[in-house]
């Protein structure tokens, strides 16, 4: 079954748009004109450290963990073995290369760009190893969480099988389609309250993982169905 054809041009868009912010806020990151985004950057920061409370730190501590590697890699592995075992070999393929793709290109990225991270004084937890920009945690979690959410409403849509979508269990897809959406959101919020990151490293981060989503839906646009191959 064919993909209609606003998903592909919404997805295009989404790309396009996405990949253009970047290009803005990493230019001037990298030439030191960011001096608006700076300022508002050191202002969220300095209102976040001086307000945060011990246990808000330790909820988004546990948190931020959902973003992690380690845990990013499990979900992409599970992602990946559901869509095989249901014989969903395009969809399997573009979604890995979607992740690994997301995954190199934040190294690549905060290679380039070289931010430095918000002062260690205010650092809750122990030192990160790369740059700063973007959001590592926050672009997987939105590569990986997205992908989730928009495989459920394929399910929901009875693209997996052959129930149609009137009865397919349409709440229970929306509340894990909401809580992965707040999932997204609270692991960027904690790279920030957990002074790991500046703001704008966290919106770098979204939108890098909404141009791979993008992408996603794009590949599977062109090549032109969701069923098995």
């Amino acid at each position: 079954m064919r993909l209609p054809i606003h998903h592909f041009s919404v997805a295009t868009m989404n790309i396009v748009l996405c990949l253009v912010f970047l290009v803005l806020m990493g230019a001037g990151l990298a030439t030191g004109r960011a001096g608006f985004l700076s300022t508002v950057d050191s202002h969220i920061h300095d209102w976040v450290v001086t307000y945060r409370s011990a246990g808000v730190t330790h909820f988004f501590s546990l948190i931020t963990v959902v973003g992690s590697t380690q845990t990013i890699w499990i979900l992409d592995s599970l992602i990946i073995i559901v869509l095989l075992l249901r014989r969903r070999r395009s969809l399997a393929f573009f979604s890995f290369l979607t992740m690994s793709g997301c995954g190199l290109s934040i190294r690549w990225i905060k290679a380039f760009i070289d931010r430095s991270r918000p002062p260690i004084a205010d650092l809750f937890g122990d030192p990160a190893r790369w740059a700063s920009w973007p959001s590592g945690h926050s672009a997987a979690t939105m590569a990986t969480g997205g992908l989730c959410i928009l495989l459920i409403g394929m399910w929901r849509a009875g693209k997996f099988s052959e129930v149609h979508s009137r009865q397919s269990p349409r709440r229970i897809a929306l509340a894990a389609q909401f809580v992965l959406g707040l999932v997204i959101a609270l692991v960027g919020v904690s790279r920030v309250v957990l002074g790991y990151h500046w703001p704008s490293d966290v919106l770098g981060g979204w939108l890098l993982g909404c141009a791979w989503l993008g992408m996603w839906v794009t590949a599977i646009s062109m090549v032109g169905h969701y069923s098995r191959t």
